[in-house]
């Protein structure tokens, strides 16, 4: 199942789909691409952006702490945490 990034309503930005990973709505983008929806959501300035790079513990944390997970399905692109060398996801 894949969805829009739900709170990514603002129509000057390129729509995201998401899957959901243990009911956390994760951005199915490549890491480029997602580099370049956070500088058009920044270069927007009419508001903060929430943006994750999630990682196991913090998917595994929305689901089993509801208020975390509340708070993580507020943020505005949530994407797969890609390695620190970059070579995941490039």
């Amino acid at each position: 199942m894949t969805s829009a990034c739900p709170n990514s309503s603002n129509a000057r930005l390129e729509s995201i789909k998401s899957v959901k990973v243990i009911d956390l709505p994760v951005a199915i983008a490549t890491y480029n691409k997602a580099i370049e929806w956070i500088k058009s959501a920044a270069l927007l300035g009419d508001r903060s952006y929430a943006v994750e790079a999630a990682n196991t513990h913090v998917a595994a944390l929305a689901r089993h702490d509801t208020a975390f997970g509340k708070a993580m399905n507020q943020f505005d692109l949530i994407t797969p945490r890609w390695d620190a060398t970059g070579l995941g996801g490039k």
